[in-house]
């Protein structure tokens, strides 16, 4: 695993942890729920909120955590706990989101061959 994804996993580990620490059991299908500002725990955790993004992204991909209730200024967000992250799915997921990547950089090719085609259609 390389260092910048080593790193990854690990932030995704303590916020996942956190999350768990913070969380309530509810009723409905005994599930726990984190209900707080995904941010403050961030920085809490010692992170940088430009690594909100790529740690919440992956610990959704990892199927750990799902939202709940979309937070915003006054409101906190509330998260599902399913699973804390694990290296195997840590791994699936990156190869996830890389062949997405791919498949979006194909997506935009086409796009942009139809636009042109499009567009040498209205010169003639």
């Amino acid at each position: 695993m390389e260092t910048t994804d080593a790193r990854l996993y690990e932030q995704c580990v303590k916020v996942y942890a956190s999350m768990l620490e913070n969380s309530q059991l509810t009723g409905d299908l005994d599930v726990r729920v984190y209900r707080g500002y995904t941010t403050y725990l961030l920085e809490h955790a010692g992170f940088s909120i430009s690594n909100y993004t790529p740690i919440m992204r992956r610990l959704r991909t990892m199927g750990c955590i799902k939202q709940r209730v979309r937070g915003g200024r006054g409101t906190p967000s509330e998260w599902e706990l399913h699973k804390p992250p694990n290296r195997q799915a840590f791994a699936r997921g990156g190869q996830r989101w890389l062949a997405q990547n791919e498949r979006l950089d194909d997506l935009e090719a086409r796009v942009t061959l139809l636009e042109e085609m499009l567009l040498e259609g209205e010169a003639s």
